[in-house]
């Protein structure tokens, strides 16, 4: 379990020095999140504003959960989502889709490792705090792969 998430980290980690040269387009920040099969969990999330199209970013994510009992489960997400943008508003509520890779495992027992695609539903809200910190809530709806409705909060730097 620890090679996934050491992988996903170091992956986003490289990728951090890019942010700062991406004129505010490449953002990067932790996250926490429940799902309602699967309990809590804590992950990384990077996102890329599209330049030509700025109410539209591409969020990619990854995910270790902690449910009870023996089962290790993990899930990457990649998403595209929307922004809709409220005027005089310090918030930003925003749509999308994607796909998600559930990886789930009991530990101690051999051939017990399932891995699945699937299909995210994702709506959220994202909030201005005038700086380069933006908190986010967002809700995912996994069809098929992880099978699970997913609540996330975070913060992107």
């Amino acid at each position: 379990m620890r090679g996934p998430l050491a992988l996903a980290t170091a992956l986003l980690l490289a990728a951090a020095p890019t942010a700062l040269h991406a004129q505010g387009q490449l953002r990067l920040g932790p996250q926490i999140s429940f799902g309602d099969d699967t309990d809590a969990g804590a992950g990384i999330r990077i996102e890329h504003r599209f330049s030509a199209a700025p109410d539209w970013r591409f969020a990619g994510s990854f995910d270790l959960f902690l449910p009870d009992g023996p089962l290790e489960f993990w899930e990457v997400n990649v998403n595209v989502l929307r922004s809709f943008r409220i005027t005089g508003s310090d918030v930003a509520p925003y749509a999308g889709g994607g796909m998600n890779l559930a990886r789930s495992s009991v530990d101690g027992i051999a051939n017990s490792d399932d891995t699945n695609l699937g299909l995210n539903l994702v709506g959220g809200l994202r909030f201005n705090t005038g700086t380069r910190i933006s908190p986010f809530f967002e809700l995912r709806v996994e069809l098929a792969g992880g099978e699970q409705a997913v609540l996330t909060a975070g913060i992107l730097f």
